[in-house]
């Protein structure tokens, strides 16, 4: 390892352990407001003791992810500067008092309490299935887990915020037969911080008998377009990791008939996920929630389009102008770059089309040639940044959403 790599390392630990970031973060001369805010990751679980930097100063975050800053103008820049997974997402333009900032990535269940529960019901019988889950009012994440004809036990993976001691759910049995969906229980269970793992057995009881309703999913039969879709069920009010997928296709038919379960004893919507690739790598994944019996049209979004820099452009420096097309719908773009020599994740969250990484401009990139990729995220439907960050006061969003990527592009700092 050469002496350049190891001052690029040096400084980048400088970075996420002091106020080492700021030439993006410069505040505007507005009006003054005190701002409290939190950060979480992807799943909502708050980041606790991250860097939040404003200007020349920083905070950390609290155990439950909170901060406070003072003395801030609208409108304004946040970074957030995450150490162990050398993440730092930059806020573009906000004004609002209370932002709910994501580090967005993969933060390695650093910050997750986690139990395995293996959970035991009656045996399925021939021609029969089961979907297992566990829900929650509070924030988790758990995926679903199947079960086939002769299955009586599966595991799932359980994770909730460290901050918390205990997680309080339910684990949903779904059952169906060769003519539908037969029923569904729901069996109450607490997690705590100190189980390894844990069981819990679903009694022999049938539970809320179920009929059965199909939907009609149409869609787009463009062939440059590879498309697939997956059904869920989406509780209200419970958190919004608590969907449950049931079904997918992936056949790319024009017109596909869809069974779904009807009349559950929860309020409930039923969730289809749209996925759409195009040849060169970008695509779109659209939420569209119905009822039992719907006629669903997917409809096609256009993702951003890369326009400057141009592929494998060489000697991107703080004044290189990372700009990109519109894309279908009003919504906000996620800019995001990586690098895995040094490893770094930088991601800048704004509503215009075009933005420029001021850190490439430091001496360190300037005389070492380091290659990142680059790419764009556009979410649907929101106007600006503010909307974005503004807490939600549901807990579940049953209005139209969409996330579009960009294909991905390269590009290398220093001279040659």
């Amino acid at each position: 390892m050469n002496n350049l790599y190891l001052k690029i390392l040096f400084t980048l630990l400088l970075f996420f352990t002091g106020a080492d970031f700021v030439i993006c973060s410069e505040p505007s001369n507005n009006i003054s407001s005190f701002i409290n805010g939190r950060v979480t990751d992807e799943r909502k679980f708050p980041v606790p003791y991250v860097k939040v930097i404003y200007g020349t100063k920083e905070v950390l975050t609290d155990r439950y992810g909170k901060f406070s800053l003072i003395n801030v103008t609208s409108p304004y820049t946040l970074t957030i500067a995450e150490k162990t997974s050398s993440t730092a997402v930059i806020y573009k333009d906000l004004s609002v008092t209370n932002p709910e900032l994501i580090i967005f990535g993969d933060l390695k269940e650093q910050f997750s309490n986690y139990v395995m529960l293996k959970v035991t019901f009656p045996k399925i019988s021939e021609g029969g299935s089961a979907v297992i889950k566990l829900i929650s009012q509070d924030v988790f994440d758990c995926k679903e887990a199947k079960a086939a004809p002769g299955d009586s036990t599966v595991n799932l993976h359980i994770l909730w915020p460290v901050s918390e001691n205990y997680l309080n759910g339910e684990i949903v049995f779904l059952l169906r037969d060769e003519k539908g969906f037969e029923y569904i229980k729901f069996t109450k269970v607490s997690v705590y911080k100190k189980d390894k793992n844990k069981k819990v057995k679903i009694n022999n009881k049938k539970g809320s008998a179920l009929s059965t309703s199909a939907i009609n999913v149409y869609q787009p039969s463009d062939k440059s377009l590879k498309t697939d879709f997956n059904v869920s069920l989406n509780f209200f009010n419970y958190n919004l990791n608590s969907i449950i997928k049931f079904s997918e296709n992936t056949d790319g038919a024009v017109k596909t008939h869809i069974w779904v379960p009807d009349k559950l004893s929860v309020t409930n919507k039923i969730l289809v996920t749209g996925f759409g690739r195009f040849t060169n790598g970008s695509g779109y994944a659209g939420l569209n929630f119905v009822s039992p019996g719907a006629e669903l049209k997917l409809y096609p979004e256009s993702p951003p389009e890369l326009f400057t820099p141009s592929d494998n452009y060489l000697g991107a420096a703080g004044n290189t102008n990372f700009s990109y097309s519109l894309g279908s719908g009003t919504g906000i773009y996620v800019i995001e770059f990586k690098s895995s020599n040094p490893y770094l994740n930088l991601y800048v969250v704004t509503s215009e089309r075009q933005s420029t990484l001021n850190y490439l401009s430091r001496n360190e990139f300037k005389n070492y040639s380091a290659q990142f990729t680059w790419n764009v995220k556009k979410y649907l439907t929101y106007f600006n940044t503010d909307e974005f960050v503004r807490p939600k006061v549901f807990k579940n969003d049953f209005s139209y959403k969409a996330v579009l990527y960009s294909d991905k592009r390269k590009f290398k700092t220093g001279f040659y």
